[in-house]
């Protein structure tokens, strides 16, 4: 996963960077899992980081995701640890 096309941003109120802020945050939101199988795979994780980004940015950085075609849909982290 790539951060940004633009620069990153800071939040210091939170003491990390929105793209920091927003993988912590959707690794520790068990609703982050969206098929309910317990567990994140990368799909789920783009979408959650993107939304979050976004919306710690109020909309001004945009996460790009840059998957390699010999990465699948396995998962690989439990949700909500």
């Amino acid at each position: 996963m790539a951060v940004s096309l633009a620069p990153g941003m800071a939040i210091p109120q939170m003491g990390d960077g929105a793209f920091t802020r927003a993988l912590l945050d959707s690794l520790a939101d068990p609703d982050s899992d969206m098929d309910h199988d317990g567990y994140l795979g990368p799909t789920e994780l783009d979408y959650q980081l993107s939304r979050r980004v976004k919306e710690l940015t109020a909309g001004k950085q945009h996460p790009v995701t840059q998957k390699p075609p010999t990465i699948g849909e396995s998962n690989f982290y439990k949700a909500g640890r």
